[in-house]
């Protein structure tokens, strides 16, 4: 005999139910249909309609909760800005307090932390009705305990509070800087080899410089989408074939560690050109102080602050300013509210910029740097034969139609010859300019 329960029957387990006829049903919260065997020997089967566990619940609540503020990621870029003269002089002009001051409901983190924000007025409007329904009908709730403190406990703890957050902000802003650095580092390490290039490969191997230059270019677009971590390759394969072959942006795709990749190649185009043992050292030197920054760039991408000292400051300063009302209500009375939620987007203010500037790449102009690295890249490229005209008693090129050696063909006593300079005739040169 079967029998089905209707739909509208709400039947709630627990964990293990035992019936009078010794049969268990295990974890059936899990089980949209669960089938009982009853005393009787009738079999039951039932559409039961269970409450999730607190387990489940609780790893639900995980989930929401670390899923990211895509606000505030959007509003990221805006931060990443660069200083010329003029805005140096506006950013130290006095009427900066006025402007700031008149574009604070414009300000990104106010707007980050209104949830927070809300969750401590919240706490002060409960602190505040609670206790004026305490003293406005005293026969009512006049049994209810008073919630109010006094100020030694807040006394006690600000200062502990206040070091965590400049601890806090301070090694943030550590990484930052450090960063930023790196970032300069990689801008000049990369002029400074294509630099080298330019000047010391041979001028018959001009297919060898326009690829080590091309490489070079590629290297801080790889850096750029390796540290900002790009959801897909589209962006980077548009950027990259502004200066790769599309073989080589197809290999640069594919490789674990492109800015590594990339450096591989530009050692490759070193090893073939013709350079004396002094320069291929130092242009490989070059490349490994390239290969050392990248390093140091992902330290501080794979290694946050550690989260045992960021969560205890997050927890310390909640509780702190959820129990502040109790502080505020016999000094300032129902202004305990508006008062709680000044002095919460303070402190919440201050950590929410030591976590924002904790991960430096996303809202430093690295983009701005790139083009910047590559114009000066570009520049040197395309004037390569004019810069080196400038100096034709330092070096010789081979002349097809003269039949003109190169200086490394020479001999010594000729070699010197070339590299010779007037002395007197510089000297003279440099007196009548400054007369």
């Amino acid at each position: 005999m079967e029998t089905r329960f209707s739909r509208g029957c709400n039947i709630v387990f627990k964990r293990s139910v035992t019936l009078s006829s010794r049969v268990q049903c295990e974890r059936p919260f899990l089980r949209r249909r669960t089938q009982i065997l009853a005393s009787s020997g009738a079999r039951v089967t039932c559409n039961i309609r269970t409450l999730p566990s607190w387990n489940r619940r609780r790893r639900e609540l995980d989930e929401l909760l670390k899923q990211p503020d895509y606000n505030n990621e959007m509003g990221r870029p805006s931060r990443r800005t660069i200083f010329n003269v003029e805005d140096w002089k506006i950013h130290r002009s006095e009427t900066r307090f006025i402007r700031h001051l008149s574009s604070t409901f414009n300000s990104e983190v106010l707007r980050d932390l209104w949830k927070p924000a809300a969750l401590c007025g919240a706490s002060a409007t409960f602190l505040c009705t609670y206790e004026l329904a305490r003293s406005t009908w005293p026969e009512t709730f006049g049994f209810l305990p008073s919630l109010c403190i006094g100020q030694l406990p807040f006394e006690l703890t600000s200062a502990a509070l206040g070091l965590l957050l400049v601890f806090r902000t301070d090694s943030s802003y550590s990484r930052w800087l450090d960063a930023r650095g790196y970032l300069s580092g990689i801008s000049s390490g990369t002029a400074d080899a294509c630099r080298a290039a330019v000047v010391w490969f041979n001028y018959e191997d001009e297919r060898l410089v326009q690829g080590f230059v091309r490489w070079d270019k590629a290297f801080f677009k790889t850096v750029q989408h390796h540290l900002r971590g790009c959801e897909s390759d589209a962006d980077l394969e548009r950027d990259l074939s502004e200066y790769l072959l599309p073989e080589e942006v197809g290999y640069t795709l594919i490789a674990h560690n492109r800015p590594s990749f990339v450096l591989q190649q530009l050692a490759s185009i070193a090893n073939n050109a013709q350079l004396n043992s002094d320069q291929h050292v130092a242009l490989h030197e070059k490349l490994a102080n390239l290969g050392e920054i990248v390093v140091q760039c992902e330290r501080i991408l794979t290694t946050p602050i550690p989260l045992s000292y960021t969560r205890f400051t997050n927890r310390f300063l909640m509780v702190w300013l959820l129990t502040l009302p109790m502080c505020l209500y016999r000094t300032c009375g129902l202004l305990s509210v508006p008062t709680e939620i000044a002095v919460a987007l303070v402190l919440l203010g201050i950590e929410e910029v030591g976590v924002q500037i904790e991960e430096p790449f996303g809202i430093l102009p690295i983009e701005t740097l790139s083009e910047l690295t590559v114009a000066n890249l570009t520049y040197m490229e395309e004037n390569r034969e004019k810069v080196l005209g400038l100096l034709p008693k330092t070096r010789q090129f081979p002349n097809e139609k003269s039949g003109q050696v190169p200086v490394k063909g020479r001999n010594p006593s000729e070699a010197a010859a070339v590299y010779e300079i007037d002395s007197t005739a510089a000297a003279a040169a440099i007196s009548s300019n400054f007369r």
